[in-house]
């Protein structure tokens, strides 16, 4: 059996202890790497000497095999650092005779470590950790509650606040924080931005990196909990790839957006009579990048009649569908969120007809005890395990403007959707783009406020449990954000 996990070392200042392995052995040689940790320290220097101990037992015994007289032996053991990420390095080692083992470390100049009882033991190893990336931020926490445990994934895109052209600077990262807003995973993109930032259900992490300067769609890359890279998802043709979501399925498809354009006479409408018209695709493909199934907005929705008053039909160019979110329900079909037409669609994942549409100007539903009478410009649908949708309301057309989180229960006899949750902040918050809402298993919900850029989370009372907050001193946006158990 080979393993070789990486081992979390912790942003620059701070080190992880407590780290774990075990696992069973029954051939006569084998690697492994770290599993767990769980508390952290400050560190005293710019060294991790890690004093690698190992406790290996056989199975069912707590010493050496006495049929066999063979005790547990560790031959070799080696530190190096990960290229992808100065917080993590990898620990191999060759044992024979054990089913167990434990790694334990320290920082160069503190006493505090843990360790298991000595077997045997290596080193001591030294690795010295690469400079941290300067332009990552330091985040501040509030923590009034009792947050839902884990880290949290962070998509950040620092503004460009210089006289160098674009929106965003060139230097951006995809980070996962600790509770404390301390960074303890990243993964740097150069030249690139990085918005739809999230781990896929078989443990690897997707990203869409987009070209900075000019602003351009290349691809989603697909990661290893080391970094390391696996594979890009990209799409051929006259269509491109969208990079507001990607979702990996049990059978190694992917579903995403793509983008594809008409040239309509919106004179009509006081727009432009060639005016570019842009509209959404959803696609599904499989783990060789071939077509599965493909569902076009302009085949199946009213192209342009149903845009939102908030946006503007007299460009050159109309962003008419702005597809979001994806989702697949527990029926099998799927739900997509449409931003310009503040509309939330559920179609047939066979067919591709329509089931239903909620909001926009021809929705199938009346909203029920919903003081705001609906949404406007919205992000990030999910269908909830009691089958209510959660969506983050960025509130455009709302008086005032305020964004929120809501939750709806459809009626589909009655054809109503009733408001059954919201968090409304108080003072109000509104981010004009991006955002998204995810329900913790704790019952919380984690608020991501997109172009503000705050991350709350919040209980059902909409009490306060836990808040990200950005550094004042370096703008930036949080496209999204994830509650993630561990970062195993």
């Amino acid at each position: 059996m080979r393993n070789s996990p990486s081992l979390l070392i912790g942003k620059s200042g701070y080190v992880f202890c407590s780290l774990h392995v075990f696992f069973s052995l029954r051939t006569a040689r084998s690697s492994w790497g770290v599993a767990v940790m769980n508390k952290s320290y400050r560190r005293a220097g710019g060294f991790l000497l890690l004093f690698l101990s190992f406790n290996a037992t056989r199975c069912g015994s707590s010493g050496p095999d006495l049929s066999t007289g063979l005790s547990p032996i560790v031959d070799a053991v080696t530190v190096t650092a990960n290229p992808n990420n100065v917080l993590s390095a990898v620990v191999t080692a060759s044992v024979r005779d054990a089913d167990r083992v434990r790694i334990s470390y320290q920082a160069q100049g503190s006493t505090a470590s843990s360790s298991t009882p000595e077997v045997a033991i290596s080193g001591p190893e030294t690795i010295t950790p690469g400079s941290f990336p300067s332009y990552l931020p330091v985040f501040s926490v509030e923590r009034p509650g009792s947050p839902q445990p884990g880290y949290t994934m962070v998509a950040w895109t620092n503004l460009n606040t210089g006289p160098a052209p674009g929106l965003f600077t060139d230097q951006n990262a995809a980070l996962i924080v600790d509770q404390d807003g301390r960074v303890a995973w990243y993964k740097e993109f150069p030249g690139h931005i990085v918005l739809d930032w999230q781990r896929q259900p078989d443990g690897s992490y997707t990203a869409a990196a987009d070209q900075a300067i000019p602003w351009n769609t290349e691809s989603y890359r697909q990661f290893d909990k080391l970094g390391n890279e696996l594979r890009t998802w990209s799409l051929t043709g006259d269509s491109s790839i969208d990079d507001h979501e990607l979702r990996l399925l049990p059978n190694g498809d992917a579903l995403l957006f793509a983008t594809n354009s008409r040239t309509m006479d919106l004179s009509g409408v006081g727009g432009q009579p060639n005016a570019t018209v842009l509209g959404n695709l959803l696609i599904r493909v499989n783990s060789s990048n071939q077509f599965v199934f493909q569902w076009d907005a302009f085949d199946h929705l009213p192209a342009i009649d149903d845009l939102d008053p908030q946006i503007d039909p007299t460009t050159d160019w109309v962003d008419w569908t702005h597809g979001n979110a994806i989702d697949v329900t527990a029926d099998g079909n799927y739900l997509m969120s449409f931003r310009n037409i503040s509309q939330v669609v559920k179609i047939d994942s066979r067919s591709g007809a329509v089931l239903w549409k909620l909001g926009g100007s021809d929705g199938n539903f009346t909203f029920v005890d919903d003081p705001l009478n609906g949404f406007s410009l919205q992000h990030g649908i999910r269908e909830l395990p009691n089958g209510n949708l959660l969506l983050f309301d960025n509130g455009a057309s709302h008086n005032p403007q305020q964004s929120r989180a809501v939750e709806y229960q459809l009626d589909l006899n009655a054809r109503t959707a009733r408001m059954v949750w919201q968090y409304d902040a108080n003072p109000a918050l509104y981010a004009f783009a991006m955002g998204f809402a995810q329900r913790l298993q704790n019952g919380n919900t984690l608020v991501t406020y997109g172009i503000l850029p705050y991350v709350r989370e919040v209980n059902r009372a909409g009490e306060l449990q836990w808040s990200l907050l950005p550094p004042p001193e370096q703008p930036g946006i949080i496209y999204r954000s994830f509650r993630i158990d561990s970062l195993y």
